[in-house]
């Protein structure tokens, strides 16, 4: 059977056949060719891969895999739906032989940005050949898709692609491995993983078999790629970092979930097994984590109420929280991860949690836990509190961090712990774990990180300070500004003393202004953030610390989410 000769338009057919001569910059939007409207589906699709940290059970078993053939002649499309990924990622498909160990046939791009903010739900490829004609894959062919980890260049070419000679993905799992951040795909011997010696953890893609979601009869997959690899400690292993829809009359997959929302909900709640993280509690139905990658981090900077030296590095304190949800996405439970990760040397500070949202009536129990990065790795387990303790106390959790000294003692270095280029101390670290008597609106309970705020020594007693924008507590000492309105905890000239950054972020090494890791900072700053809003994402790394994973352990800990 001939190949239809149904041709791109003229522009985009240009771009096609220019990135497959060779190395050239590549548009985001060089392939898609039609839309297929997905907003009615989006939110069945956001039940099935949810933002669950480690969904387990329902696609992680040996007789599910993300493997598609096509079992009759067809061709194929291939459907943006969202992405929640803090990478640029790119997404191609390959074809291969089904073997193991396998050999790739051939090799071509989707979406060279996989990114919400290039692609609209709905954009689609029609898959073609290095001609840009409209591919028909003979019966027989197994067909694969690949994900590039923030994969894009900021030169328009994307990493380790070289067509029309292309060798990504490799059939060599360890080649894989070094391209962008990792580049896996939907066949888990082809992965990162499994050439670490982790076969269990290798596999990268979710497939879900959905026949009606389109309310057709073409066969319709939802397709969720986890893009972090899954021997990091630190990953959320969602599978829904790039998720796509593949179609094609012709296209099987047995080893795909089927998912049917008439079956499978042992627990009742409306939540279909395959995604419910809790399949037998009809309390709980899903964990979502925030930041879905790592952790933001949170920087202070001495001298309130006067502007500090701008290195931001007095005290350095990572965090991250998951939160269980019921299947109306009311709050179960609320575990956070703090990490004092450095500190100066010149002074000492406590560290608590502000919620605002926390409904007057709400009731529950609140755990907190420790482990302090001194010489003992010290263990501390606070006794048990009342949600309507927290209440009382002006919704605050004052007890996280009592003394970031005593935290994270001083070592050899004469300017800070873990200020220099170096690991000096491992991070003291804290869980929070807050479960509801009766779920608590996620949208009253507010955003996270809700209201973090430090406690510093100030000329006139002890005062609480927050990040720009947020007012201060009532019971703040007489003498200090009056902070509230939008320039609340800004200096005259414009800078925090509380600096938010987003996952993926470093601090200032001491001695070195954050503006100068961060160039657009300063008029960020004097703007009061009406200009440079992307200040976070020029980073000069060479006068910054190591990620944060670096100052992280592996703690013990007693207190987490509660079981599946």
């Amino acid at each position: 059977m001939t190949t239809p000769r149904r041709s791109l338009p003229p522009l985009a057919c240009a771009l096609l056949l220019a990135s497959n001569a060779s190395a050239a910059k590549l548009d985001d939007k060089a392939f898609v060719d039609s839309f297929v409207p997905v907003d009615a589906v989006i939110a069945d699709i956001g039940r099935m891969l949810p933002e669950l940290p480690d969904p387990g059970a329902a696609f992680l078993r040996e007789d599910v895999d993300a493997e598609l053939l096509v079992q009759t002649a067809s061709t194929v499309q291939v459907t943006f739906v969202g992405e929640t990924s803090t990478w640029r990622n790119t997404l191609g498909v390959f074809t291969w032989d089904g073997a193991d160990p396998a050999t790739i046939v051939d090799r071509q791009l989707v979406f060279p940005d996989a990114s919400d903010d290039v692609l609209d739900p709905g954009e689609t490829v029609t898959l073609r050949d290095g001609s840009g004609y409209v591919r028909l894959f003979p019966a027989g062919t197994h067909l694969g898709f690949f994900l590039v980890a923030d994969g894009k260049k900021k030169s328009k070419e994307v990493k380790g692609w070289d067509a029309p000679g292309a060798t990504i993905p490799s059939a060599n799992a360890a080649d894989n491995a070094g391209v962008g951040r990792g580049l896996c795909t939907t066949v888990d011997a082809l992965n990162p993983e499994t050439a670490a010696g982790r076969a269990d953890v290798a596999r990268r893609a979710a497939l879900f078999s959905t026949p009606s979601l389109l309310g057709d009869s073409v066969p319709t997959f939802v397709l969720g790629f986890e893009a972090q690899d899954r021997t990091d400690p630190h990953g959320d292993g969602d599978f829904n970092d790039v998720v796509v829809l593949v179609r094609g009359a012709g296209l099987v997959a047995s080893g795909a979930l089927v998912l049917d929302d008439a079956a499978g909900d042992d627990d009742g709640d409306g939540v279909p097994a395959a995604s419910d993280a809790f399949p037998n509690d009809p309390e709980r139905a899903q964990v979502r984590r925030v930041p879905s990658q790592g952790f933001a981090l949170l920087a202070l900077d001495h001298g309130y109420p006067e502007d500090g030296d701008g290195d931001f590095d007095d005290a350095v304190l990572a965090w991250a929280f998951d939160v269980v949800t019921d299947a109306d996405g009311g709050v179960k439970e609320l575990l956070g991860h703090f990490h004092l990760l450095a500190r100066s040397l010149d002074g000492s500070d406590r560290f608590g949690l502000h919620l605002p949202g926390l409904p007057p009536g709400a009731t529950g129990d609140v755990r907190v836990e420790r482990f302090l990065g001194d010489d003992d790795g010290t263990h501390e387990l606070e006794a048990l509190l009342t949600v309507e303790d927290v209440v009382s106390d002006g919704n605050r959790i004052e007890i996280l961090l009592d003394d970031t000294a005593a935290a994270l003692p001083a070592a050899d270095s004469e300017f800070g712990v873990n200020t220099g280029k170096a690991v000096e101390r491992s991070a003291a670290s804290v869980r929070m774990l807050v479960t509801f008597d009766d779920p608590v609106d996620a949208e009253a309970l507010g955003a996270m990180p809700f209201d973090p705020y430090w406690m510093v020594e100030t000329g006139v007693g002890e005062a609480d300070v927050h990040e720009a924008g947020v007012a201060g507590f009532l019971s703040r000492p007489p003498g200090l500004p009056s902070e509230d309105g939008e320039d609340a905890f800004l200096s005259d000239s414009g800078w925090p003393w509380s600096l938010a950054l987003p996952a993926g972020s470093r601090f200032a090494l001491e001695g070195v202004p954050a503006s100068k890791v961060y160039p657009w900072l300063i008029p960020w700053a004097a703007s009061h953030g009406q200009t440079k809003s992307g200040w976070t994402g020029k980073m000069k790394s060479k006068q910054a610390s190591l990620p944060s994973a670096a100052y992280l352990e592996n703690r013990p800990w007693t207190i987490g989410l509660p079981a599946p």
